[in-house]
């Protein structure tokens, strides 16, 4: 991988890190809430929330896989 790849890793890290921190925001607001169906909200965008950080888990082990093929090759 080449130092560009690395920053394109980083800078995704970030943005994930990013939506996980605004999903966790709204989630605060809905549940301090009196709104009718803020709970229900707050469990969809935490089950949303969950996928979306699965699927980025997913990503970054691949990302870990192809760092250590390439350690192996040097």
């Amino acid at each position: 991988m080449s130092r560009e790849d690395h920053y394109d890793n980083l800078t995704l890290a970030r943005e994930h890190l990013e939506n996980a921190a605004t999903m966790f925001k709204t989630i605060v607001v809905l549940l301090e809430s009196d709104a009718p169906d803020a709970l229900k909200h707050a469990k969809r965008i935490a089950s949303l929330s969950h996928d979306s950080a699965d699927i980025a888990a997913g990503d970054f082990d691949d990302f870990a896989s192809e760092l250590k093929a390439e350690e192996g090759k040097a």
